[in-house]
């Protein structure tokens, strides 16, 4: 037998005028009243990150690119709000790129930042982030990729002077560093970090023109002097720091070969450091105990091959018994430094067996992190 409702409802009225109410109002709460919601939470990924990196270049063009360096690296994630993470850094090859980006939810979500030296260098990072009991621990599955738009550090302490990249003249392909020098004085600076090399100081002693040395080409402006200093960072290995004027392991050796009466003529110019190139100086720190030291300030005018023993006989090296002859050599710093207007191109930088032609380079490789 067949049964509608409203024959069903016969003989109930109470439940004809009831039902009909009661689905009305189920109506106007599903509408209506807002349903429950699970809390979405966020890990707390703010803190220190140690990295390990490999990562591998190659120039825009396709041609051979030194590796970068695999260095450990620092990650500084500083400010997160829920899932926006405003502030954080890497440094990276001995340079700070500037990240933010984004936090997944959950206990172990995927981390993604992005950002820029503010110089040449940009990158993306991905990777996963783990934890225990709630704290992040470590990031795996990590990525790095990114472009430079020309290899090197540039830098000024002056407060008129400038070191950039350029593109108005160039010893091969588009792009040079261009150093621009004013009445100032003051560092303008070329400055590769941790380049792949076999070079140690007691290398210096034997030092010669070649595939194995160091040389770079140079545009000093015409009658314009004096010229270039090339500075040489070498430390114990496994220390990477590369301020100047850092405090830690490490001396550096300048060679002040283009001094006056030296000025530019307006055309590029190879210099090649040997065993013989002078006027040489140096400052640093041994690592017993990190006192400092320095020499050919006073004019003793050594050269390259006259260094290493000189660094060894300093008292604050023979007091630990350190030696500095195995030291690696981790910068290399190019600059204008005394006062006078002038510019200076510099081009094709040659480091043991690798020449960096400043030339556009992308970069990619893996990372593993853990916190601090």
């Amino acid at each position: 037998m067949k049964r509608n409702i409203t024959n069903w409802f016969k003989g109930h009225r109470v439940l004809r005028a009831v039902l009909p109410s009661a689905f009305a109002l189920l109506l106007v709460a599903m509408v209506f009243i807002p349903y429950a919601q699970a809390t979405i939470t966020y890990l707390d990924v703010e803190g220190t990150y140690t990295v390990n990196t490999t990562v591998r270049a190659r120039y825009l063009d396709g041609s051979r690119h030194p590796n970068l360096p695999g260095n450990t690296e620092t990650l500084t994630i500083t400010t997160q709000t829920d899932q926006v993470i405003s502030s954080a850094s890497l440094t990276m090859f001995g340079e700070t790129v500037a990240l933010t980006g984004l936090v997944g939810s959950g206990n172990n979500p995927w981390i993604s930042l992005s950002g820029d030296d503010g110089n040449d260098t940009y990158l993306s990072i991905n990777g996963r982030v783990r934890s225990r009991s709630g704290t992040a621990t470590r990031i795996t599955n990590g990525s790095i990729t990114g472009y430079i738009i020309s290899d090197g550090y540039k830098w000024d302490d002056s407060d008129t002077g400038t070191a950039a990249t350029s593109t108005a003249a160039a010893y091969s392909g588009t792009y040079s560093c261009l150093l621009t020098q004013t009445a100032d004085g003051g560092a303008e600076v070329l400055q590769l970090n941790h380049p792949i090399n076999r070079i140690k100081l007691s290398s210096l002693d034997t030092m010669a023109a070649g595939n194995r040395g160091i040389s770079f080409y140079f545009n000093l402006q015409d009658t314009k002097g004096p010229g270039l200093q090339i500075g040489l960072r070498f430390a114990p290995r496994g220390v990477l720091g590369t301020d100047l004027f850092s405090p830690i392991s490490h001396v550096d050796i300048t060679i002040a070969a283009y001094q006056s009466p030296y000025v530019g003529d307006g055309t590029w110019t190879k210099c090649t450091l040997t065993k013989d190139s002078a006027i040489c100086f140096y400052y640093g720190n041994d690592p017993t105990d990190q006192t400092a030291f320095d020499g050919g300030t006073g004019g003793e005018n050594y050269t390259l091959a006259e260094v290493e023993a000189a660094i060894n006989a300093e008292a604050a090296m023979t007091a630990g018994g350190d030696s500095c002859s195995n030291w690696v050599l981790t910068a290399i710093y190019i600059d204008l430094w005394e006062a006078g207007a002038r510019t200076c191109y510099v081009d094709n930088v040659q480091i043991d067996r690798y020449t960096y032609t400043l030339e556009p380079t992308e970069f990619c490789g893996a990372f593993k992190a853990r916190k601090d």
